[in-house]
């Protein structure tokens, strides 16, 4: 029986960040989501012996991106999503899909900028 394919999503994951280029935004945070996808190349085991030692530590993963995005000023969400998906890469060896949204404080734009990069089909 062949397997299905699983992804993982850490769903908006919010962050007040300094980031930006203009001098109001090196100085006051913004609020940044991110949103995470983890595209697996099989069927995690956890799938089948319901233990949690045969799942990925979403935890881990969680505190590794927040510390990753807290580590310094980023100028652009295009190079503060790359580092992100290179961390996550890092940590579970998957396809990783990595989407960041800043809200600029542009009047009409009520949904926010987004950037999002990965290895993923839907990208």
């Amino acid at each position: 029986m062949k397997h299905p394919k699983a992804q993982l999503q850490l769903g908006s994951l919010s962050l007040d960040l300094l980031v930006g280029c203009w001098e109001h935004e090196r100085t006051s945070t913004q609020k940044v989501i991110i949103d995470t996808w983890i595209l697996f190349h099989e069927l995690p085991e956890g799938c089948l012996s319901d233990r949690l030692s045969d799942t990925i530590n979403y935890d881990g993963i969680h505190q590794a991106l927040c510390e990753t995005a807290q580590k310094k000023h980023y100028q652009l969400i295009e190079h503060l999503a790359y580092e992100l998906y290179r961390k996550a890469k890092e940590l579970t060896q998957q396809e990783i899909i990595i989407r960041v949204t800043k809200f600029p404080g542009l009047k009409s734009l009520t949904g926010g900028t987004s950037f999002t990069v990965g290895d993923g089909k839907t990208i």
